[in-house]
């Protein structure tokens, strides 16, 4: 690559050591299909904004019942980060694995989310928010299914992951 050229450039050449998928990749859905495609696109937001604006009584109330779930389903994604930090820390870069930084930074971290998950997943909330806890369960469940079928599928999916600024 030329002195002078921006990471974009570097993405673009694949040279940052991430996964080569670029706008134009996504976007190269077939001649003649612009058109189509973007109609759908709008067609099914609409589709399924508008009933779920109404059943939830309104902007406001849609506002609240999605960013509550998104809160919960945010909360399950950091602590089993926080989870997954120390294994893939001391599985693929043990020389530099530290037990503060580590384990016990992001185990406090998850420490100080325990009342705020606890308060969004007590029982006794009212309808659909008593709901919530156990659909993000079932997200996670769900994706936990899916990420084992793929691994299963293409065994070496995910492992140049996390190697972009590492050096490998």
């Amino acid at each position: 690559m030329q002195q002078g050229s921006t990471s974009t450039d570097q993405l673009k050449a694949g040279q940052l050591g991430t996964v080569d998928v670029t706008a134009s990749t996504v976007a190269n859905i077939g001649p003649g299909i612009d058109f189509y495609f973007a109609f759908g696109v709008i067609a099914v937001t609409g589709g399924v904004a508008a009933p779920l604006t109404i059943l939830a009584g309104g902007p406001v109330g849609l506002y609240a019942e999605c960013s509550t779930m998104g809160t919960i389903v945010i909360l399950f994604v950091y602590f089993l980060t926080t989870l997954a930090l120390p294994i893939f820390m001391w599985r693929r870069h043990r020389q530099s694995f530290s037990g503060l930084r580590h384990v016990a930074v992001p185990a406090t971290g998850a420490l100080m989310l325990v009342v705020p998950f606890v308060e969004l997943c007590k029982p006794g909330q009212p309808a659909p928010y008593s709901a919530f806890p156990y659909i993000a369960l079932a997200i996670v469940a769900m994706a936990t299914v899916v990420a084992f079928v793929v691994v299963r599928r293409h065994p070496t999916t995910g492992s140049g992951e996390g190697t972009t600024f590492a050096g490998s």
